[in-house]
C-alpha cells in the first residue's frame, strides 16, 4: 500500500526535497510505488509536491509533508521522480486533456 503525502514549497525548498527524494528512491532501488510529482499552485515561486511512499516509510523523513488519502490525489501532475508507467496509472500531464 502506498502512503501519500503532500506539501506546498517555495522554489528553494523544492530542489532540496527533490534531491532527498531521489536519494531515497535510489537507495531503495526504485520501488514501483514510490513517486514524486509537482503541481502548479498558480502562485509565483510556489509548487505543490505530492509523494507516494512505500508502506512503512516514516513520513518524518519528509519534513513538513502531511498525509493525504488516495481520493485526494490530483488528476493532473508533472512527474519529477519515479516510474513513468506508475505515473500514467495515477495521473495525467496537465496538457494531455485526457
Amino acid at each position: 500500500m502506498t502512503i501519500w503525502v503532500e506539501r506546498t514549497v517555495n522554489v528553494q525548498d523544492w530542489e532540496r526535497i527533490q534531491n532527498l527524494f531521489e536519494e531515497h528512491f535510489s537507495g531503495l532501488k526504485g520501488p514501483h510505488d514510490m513517486i514524486l510529482v509537482e503541481l502548479d499552485t498558480g502562485h509565483l515561486g510556489l509548487v505543490r509536491l505530492v509523494a507516494g511512499l512505500p508502506d512503512g516509510t516514516p513520513i518524518s523523513i519528509y519534513e513538513g509533508f502531511v498525509e493525504i488519502r488516495d481520493n485526494e490525489l490530483p488528476n493532473t501532475a508533472s512527474l519529477l521522480v519515479g516510474h513513468v508507467e506508475r505515473f500514467h496509472e495515477l495521473f495525467n500531464y496537465p496538457a494531455d486533456g485526457r
